[in-house]
Parts: C-alpha cells; sequence; structure tokens
C-alpha cells in the first residue's frame, strides 16, 4: 500500500474539507538517547483522511504511532503533536495509523526549520537564497512547523 503525502492547498481547493476539531492538549513524544541536540519544538496537527467516491473526508480516531531513531511516540487523531526541533537533520519519522477497517503507513521526512521561498523575481530569488543559507547555517531541522499538517492517508485495510 502506497500513500502520498496531501498538501493542504489541494485538499481545501480539491475536496473542500471541514476539519475535525483536535479537543486534546498537545501529544509529547518521547525522545531516544540519539546525542542530538534539540533546539525548541514545533507543533504541527496530525490527521488522518481516506478517499472514498472521489470525496476525501477526515477520519476522527485512527489509533497512529510514529517511531525515528531519535524519538517515538502514538497520538489519536486529529491530534497536535510537539515535536522536537533538532540540530542537524534526523532521520525520517515513520508514522503507521489504524482504524477500524483502516490504515495507513507513511514516511514523513525532515525539513530546514523556517526556509522561506522567495517570489520569481530577482528580488525574490535573492531574498530566498539569502534567507535559505540563513535557515542552513543553522541547522535546524523538524517534522513540521505550527500551524502545518502532517497528513496520513488511508486505505482499506487488508
Amino acid at each position: 500500500m502506497k500513500l502520498k503525502a496531501s498538501v493542504l492547498a489541494a485538499c481545501l481547493l480539491v475536496a473542500g474539507c471541514d476539519y475535525a476539531e483536535v479537543t486534546q492538549a498537545p501529544v509529547e513524544v518521547s525522545m531516544k538517547t540519539s546525542g542530538r541536540q534539540v533546539l525548541g519544538f514545533t507543533e504541527p496537527t496530525m490527521r488522518t483522511f481516506v478517499r472514498k467516491d472521489g470525496n476525501q473526508s477526515e477520519v476522527v480516531g485512527a489509533r497512529c504511532t510514529f517511531d525515528s531513531a531519535e524519538l517515538t511516540g502514538s497520538a489519536v487523531t486529529p491530534a497536535i503533536v510537539r515535536m522536537p526541533i533538532f540540530k542537524g537533520q534526523p532521520t525520517a519519522l515513520r508514522v503507521d495509523c489504524k482504524a477500524p477497517g483502516l490504515s495507513g503507513k507513511q514516511t514523513v521526512n525532515p525539513v530546514l526549520n523556517g526556509t522561506a521561498v522567495g517570489a520569481a523575481s530577482p528580488a525574490g530569488l535573492v531574498v530566498g537564497l539569502v534567507t535559505a543559507s540563513i535557515v542552513a547555517a543553522q541547522d535546524k531541522w523538524s517534522y513540521g512547523a505550527n500551524n502545518s499538517i502532517m497528513t496520513i492517508n488511508m486505505d482499506q485495510a487488508e
């Protein structure tokens, strides 16, 4: 079963998603002994979706576990997950979600925290390059920014 990450904009434009309210406190992850320095935290929202009859709908109550060389944890969707910002690039995060009759797996790759993209103009390109250089020099990596959505697509369980 191969799953793809959805882009929030595509969900809003194509499917007209109505998101379920997050009613629980942010979920804390457990750190493994990895020797990586934690510089802070971000709080992306983990959500699960299923596509049926051409429509995408949110799956509320999916149990998700996530694991990397640096951290481990679990949450019931939708959930805000308090993810560390690491100095140095961490390993990919493996996410496995299950709900009655549904399952989904996804790998979430870390990204440089705070990277800005300039517009397609000479000034925008310069701003983007300078900002990206500053962010890369800071070497801050995370699995999602505040207010971002970590989307896990689910299919019928095998």
